[in-house]
Parts: C-alpha cells; sequence; structure tokens
C-alpha cells in the first residue's frame, strides 16, 4: 500500500533532518565512495539499546551531561567546540600533517572510510530515535550556535544514538593507527577527547559515545576484509613513510 506524503511528514522529516546534523561538520570529497555493499542496518544487532527514556541510568547520563557542560573551563570549552567544527586537522597535534596536498592517498582512504560509517549511524539513529540532552535539559551555552536550543516539553524522539562525531573520530584513529603505530597513542587520546566534547557541547550521552566506538570499530573491521580497503591503507602507509622521508612510494598501483 502506497503511503500518503503529507505536509505533516514532510515537517516531521525535515525536524529530523535538523537534529541529524546538529552543527557544522567536515565534509568528505564529494567523489568518495563507500568500500563496503552492505545494508546500513546490518550493524544494528551489535548495538545495545540506550537506557530508557526516564529510567535510573538515563537519568544519571542526563545529569552527566549537565555537570561536564557546566564544569569545563574556557580552555576545554574552546577545544568542545573546534571538534565540533571540524575533523582532520584535530588529529594533527597527534598525528602530523593531514592537508590533502600533502597525504593524498591517506586523506582518500579516510573519506571513503567515512562513507562506509555514514550508513550504519543514519540507521541507528532512525532506529533507537534518542532525544538528545539539548531535547530534555536547558543547557547556558551551545558549541557552534549563538544560542543555545529550547528544551522541547516532552521529547520522545531524536537523533542522539549513536554519535556521528565519535564514530567519525574514532574510525579515523583506527586508521591513523594503523598508517603510523608509533603515535596510536596519542590517536587514541585525542580520539577519546573528540568524543567526550560532545558530551561536554550537550549534544550527546556518555553511551552514545560508547555505541559510537563499537559502531566505528565494527566497521572498519569488516573493512579489513575488502581487497580495496588493503590496497588503499598500503598505500597510505607507503605515502606517510615517504612523508617521513623513510621510503618512497615503490608501488605503481599508489600512484594517482
Amino acid at each position: 500500500m502506497r503511503r500518503r506524503v503529507t505536509l505533516g511528514s514532510i515537517v516531521v522529516v525535515s525536524v529530523w533532518a535538523l537534529l541529524f546534523a546538529s552543527t557544522a561538520f567536515a565534509k568528505t570529497d564529494n567523489s568518495a565512495k563507500p568500500y563496503l555493499n552492505v545494508s546500513a542496518r546490518e550493524f544494528l544487532p551489535l548495538l545495545p539499546p540506550p537506557p530508557k527514556l526516564g529510567s535510573a541510568q538515563d537519568k544519571m547520563e542526563l545529569e552527566s551531561v549537565v555537570r561536564a557542560a557546566a564544569t569545563a573551563d574556557a580552555a576545554r570549552w574552546k577545544a568542545a567546540e573546534a571538534d565540533d567544527a571540524a575533523l582532520y586537522e584535530r588529529f594533527e597535534s597527534a598525528f602530523g600533517n593531514l592537508e590533502r596536498s600533502s597525504v593524498p592517498h591517506l586523506r582518500a582512504l579516510l573519506d571513503r572510510v567515512r562513507e562506509d560509517l555514514s550508513g550504519p549511524i543514519s540507521a541507528a539513529k532512525a532506529h533507537f530515535g534518542r532525544p538528545r540532552p539539548f531535547q530534555r535539559y536547558q543547557f547556558a551555552r551551545a558549541c557552534g550556535e549563538d544560542q543555545p536550543r529550547v528544551p522541547e516539553k516532552n521529547p520522545t524522539k531524536g537523533s542522539s544514538y549513536p554519535s556521528s562525531h565519535a564514530a567519525q573520530g574514532w574510525a579515523v584513529a583506527l586508521i591513523l593507527a594503523s598508517v603510523f603505530p608509533q603515535r596510536s597513542d596519542a590517536v587514541f587520546a585525542r580520539a577519546h577527547a573528540y568524543g567526550e566534547s560532545r558530551i561536554i557541547c550537550g549534544y550527546h550521552y556518555p553511551s552514545d559515545i560508547d555505541a559510537a566506538r563499537l559502531l566505528a570499530t565494527a566497521v572498519v573491521s569488516r573493512l579489513h576484509a575488502v581487497p580495496d580497503f588493503r590496497r588503499d591503507l598500503a598505500c597510505a602507509q607507503a605515502e606517510h613513510r615517504a612523508v617521513r622521508g623513510e621510503r618512497g612510494l615503490p608501488e605503481r598501483i599508489c600512484l594517482p
């Protein structure tokens, strides 16, 4: 039976779109294509459901978000805002230069991995529909916005679980650690702080971040079985050795 498209349904879709893209975020290369050819819902069984709305755990999580947002000092808030607005450049302090002109193979690889994550993230957000903290509490400030959002009266739907930013950041860390293992500790520390910034911003709960890391790990683990991904990862590793002055790009397959 065909469903009728009504004005109300259009409004609902528009609201959900706004909730999905809470703030400005780094874009991928428009030509980036995912490596995986699987259903976006295939990863859903890996994620435990978020705490039930109104449960004791849910209330504790909301309280922890409120506390983190209120107690973050000026430097940590500034870092959270920077994490909200960007991705790759936020990992340069831990990894090194990530400019596309310097590491084109690595950047192309990262863009494709982000495309692989985008479908499962959106599917999980739609499936679980968890309201975001700012839908339930009046925060004093908001990352990337002039004014904090006004809470809803009784929100029952949202896009909080899992966190897209945290998932993308963790996936980036997994790739960067494979490319430059000597920096893995610093890279994962940066990814951890990147995820925690979503809590400080009042955009996500702790379990949203945990689920994001779980999802990112599952997707990247699956990618290692894809020949094209393994080839591109090898190219990115060779490219980075060349940038460090260790070795050139010996394989013709890695040439642009």
